[in-house]
């Protein structure tokens, strides 16, 4: 197969890949609501998500997202993937 024919058949692989990559739509279904206990230096503890596992990623008030990284019983602990300022104790 000449070198032409191989780079056409790539690019028309990548623009439709391309095409469907635009028609797929992603999005975040919330399957808990927890309450923040605690927030301190980009971390947040964070009560009532008793089906989160370790480094799940979590959806805070303000498009605000954290990382579960220490699961007990009772609370869990985070870290923000962002500025701590835009979230307060008591936000849902």
């Amino acid at each position: 197969m000449p070198i032409s024919q191989f780079s056409k058949i790539v690019n028309e692989t990548f623009i439709q890949l391309a095409h469907s990559w635009e028609k797929h739509i992603l999005s975040f279904t919330p399957r808990e609501v927890g309450v923040v206990i605690n927030v301190s230096a980009g971390m947040v503890k964070v009560s009532g998500l008793p089906g989160i596992g370790f480094e799940e990623l979590l959806k805070f008030p303000g498009g605000l997202f954290g990382i579960a990284y220490n699961i007990d019983e009772d609370e869990i602990g985070a870290i923000l993937l962002g500025e701590d300022s835009l979230l307060n104790s008591g936000n849902i």
